[in-house]
């Protein structure tokens, strides 16, 4: 008995000659000194009671060719849904066939016999499911060894709960969206608990890069200190992060490089810093077991060391000291990293909400899905469509109606923003200026008529500022962190004003936040022709 093999991409598909309906796929991660390998297993043997031979091969093939475009363990899930729709209706038609005393036959392929028998047990499947075989079907519709060519989407069932499926989308987004006072209080007690040393400097560094860039905890797992760059142009710092897009159902995860805040940047400087420190010994255990024959390229450096690594040494076993302290997947990077952040603040803080909470505040900004998906590295626009289908459909305007004067208190970060060069009034618009009088900068504008005498530093504290998205609001930071700085000087009888302080710089930083993400949707939005 030989072993047939098949390469597809960086995989290789193997199977035994007389048993081609079971395979296993070998899929290599990564590149160079990062490759890892791993094997899924497939086998449709268990359909072949009521399914053709031809079918399941037929099958086969378009799994395997599926690994051109995505991940192994994707096609895993995808088979997985699709097998267990496959059996359940397996057994629904031999159960008919006994109960009706027919004669068994073998399905050569999907018609519209097949689509009314899993009609009738439809609300047996989950949603899911059903929803995999309309996207396998869409993808290989003119595909004649599995689909009749009579079939149309709308021939396949979707569910009882299709429409409520997203209903409670929708839901979950309102209910875990934050407002701007629950990010700011997250930002004090962040703040607060790291002064004290009750919140260590990785903890701290990750809340905020998780605070301003929103993404999904596998981006923050797989991170490596390279990943942080530093560009020095005149003297002045600026911070560019390069972010993978874990969910983007391709054979290798795209990356994107975007800008972060200096103040966060200078964070995870400190934190690389430390980690370097700390785990220079896991890279020089690892070049020890090198080959000399390897090139010098595949040498590890510092800048391969996971930027957010496993919290205590005493935690770094074999497994993660082989990916050089990385933690070895994404539940427990979360239970090391956000759990804390969650249980610290008493807010319902993770990765997710914090999503939900950036991608409603550009769906009311005017953003399109497209652009939602791009700011916030989405897969696919599918998700993004959520958060325009609450603005379209009122639900945003009915809460804030309901809520009146607490509205901003509650949901969303921002309603409206201006930008620094918009025509605004001379008694509205909020100009700002440095510690020394030798900058000014509008960045915003009064819902009022017109603002008051304690502009501008009280303007992020209050509900009817307009930000300016396009204005430097580190005009403002940097006047706050002087009189903090100042504060903390005159010991503990200015103790009040510390706290006080602190809190509109947190203010600030929220706003700087949502700016920023305004500002990368506006420039998304250019280079789409938008």
């Amino acid at each position: 008995m030989s072993v047939m093999r098949q390469p597809a991409g960086n995989t290789m598909i193997e199977w035994q000659e007389d048993e081609p309906l079971r395979w296993e796929m070998s899929e290599t991660f990564g590149k160079g000194k990062h490759a890892s390998e791993t094997t899924v297993s497939f086998d449709l043997t268990p359909l072949s009671t009521g399914y053709s031979r031809t079918f399941l091969l037929a099958c086969k093939e378009v799994l395997v060719n599926m690994r051109l475009r995505i991940a192994t363990k994707s096609i895993k899930q995808t088979w997985f849904r699709l097998n267990r729709v496959a059996l359940l209706y397996q057994d629904h038609f031999a159960k008919v066939c006994e109960e009706e005393a027919l004669a068994r036959v073998m399905l050569e392929r999907i018609d519209s016999v097949f689509l009314l028998g899993l009609s009738a047990i439809k609300d047996e499947v989950p949603r899911a499911y059903l929803m995999a075989l309309r996207a396998f079907y869409k993808e290989n519709r003119d595909n004649a060894a599995l689909f009749a060519p009579d079939l149309h989407l709308g021939d396949f069932p979707t569910g009882s709960n299709y429409e409520g499926y997203w209903a409670r989308l929708r839901k979950t987004v309102l209910s875990s969206a934050m407002s701007r006072s629950v990010l700011v209080e997250i930002l004090n007690v962040t703040e607060a608990a790291y002064e004290i040393g009750e919140l260590s400097m990785a903890r701290y560094a990750f809340s905020r890069l998780m605070l301003s860039r929103a993404a999904r905890p596998e981006t923050y797992r797989v991170l490596r200190c390279k990943d942080l760059r530093v560009d020095i142009t005149g003297g002045v710092k600026s911070y560019f992060l390069t972010l993978t897009i874990p969910k983007a159902q391709t054979a290798t995860r795209p990356q994107a490089t975007v800008s972060i805040h200096r103040e966060v940047g200078q964070l995870l400087e400190k934190q690389r810093e430390a980690v370097a420190s700390r785990l220079r010994y896991l890279v020089e255990a690892k070049n020890a077991t090198l080959s000399k024959e390897w090139a010098e390229s595949s040498i590890y450096t510092v800048g391969d060391l996971p930027l957010f690594p496993v919290v205590r040494d005493k935690r770094i076993g074999e497994e993660t000291a082989s990916g050089l302290g990385m933690y070895p997947d994404r539940a427990t990077f979360t239970e090391a990293y956000v759990a804390p952040l969650r249980n610290l603040t008493g807010k319902r803080l993770t990765c997710t909400a914090m999503r939900h909470t950036m991608a409603t505040q550009l769906a009311i900004s005017g953003c399109s899905a497209g652009t939602i998906a791009a700011v916030l590295l989405h897969a696919t626009t599918n998700t993004a469509r959520v958060y325009v289908d609450l603005i379209f459909e009122g639900v945003i305007d009915e809460l804030s109606d309901s809520m009146e004067g607490a509205f901003i208190d509650h949901f969303p970060v921002f309603k409206e923003f201006v930008s620094a060069n918009d025509p605004i009034k001379p008694e509205s618009r909020i100009v700002s200026h440095s510690a020394d009088r030798m900058r000014h900068e509008t960045t915003g504008a009064c819902g009022r008529r017109r603002i008051c005498e304690y502009a501008p530093l009280s303007c992020y504290d209050c509900h009817r500022f307009k930000p300016a998205y396009d204005a430097d609001h580190n005009i403002n930071l940097d006047l706050i962190t002087e009189e903090i700085d100042s504060a903390r000087s005159g010991g503990l009888q200015r103790q009040t004003d510390v706290k006080r302080y602190t809190h509109i710089a947190n203010r600030i930083r929220t706003v700087i936040n949502v700016c920023e993400l305004k500002r990368a949707a506006n420039k998304s939005d250019r280079a789409n022709g938008g």
